[in-house]
């Protein structure tokens, strides 16, 4: 079944920033489980980017980034698909997991801006210039 991409969109649960998760089992490459250590404020689906932080510079470390659709599952997040130009390398026990503006974040509402209007409900196509609000609950 194809991703509804709109569904994705969202930065948080609507009560506050979602916070930084971190793995806290080692997740083997095919697996879609990740085990972290909170999902405090986490929307159902999201963009999330996952790997290791670069002690020196306190970034992503590019080798080991990955940007990935998931969903919550209980406590744990679970991998729907992978982002273009990203595949998975599973994840290190201590990687962190952060929802970010990245940058599939915002192709995806370049996208469905960009033309006017994106079919939401599967009804007339509704029209996004000057209401981003109208995607699914808001961007939060």
């Amino acid at each position: 079944m194809p991703i509804n991409y709109p569904e994705y969109l969202s930065a948080s649960n609507g009560t506050g920033e979602a916070v930084r998760a971190n793995v806290v089992v080692a997740r083997e490459v095919g697996s879609a489980e990740i085990n972290v250590d909170s999902i405090l404020n986490w929307p159902q689906k999201f963009i999330a980017t996952s790997g290791e932080l670069d002690a020196s510079t306190g970034t992503f470390d590019p080798d080991t980034m990955t940007v990935f659709y998931g969903h919550l599952s209980g406590s744990y997040l679970e991998i729907d698909e992978y982002a273009p130009g990203y595949s998975d390398t599973g994840n290190a026990m201590n990687e962190i997991i952060v929802i970010k503006p990245s940058t599939p974040w915002a192709d995806k509402i370049a996208a469905y801006s960009g033309d006017g209007a994106y079919n939401i409900d599967g009804g007339e196509p509704d029209t996004l210039y000057g209401d981003i609000n109208s995607i699914d609950g808001g961007v939060v």
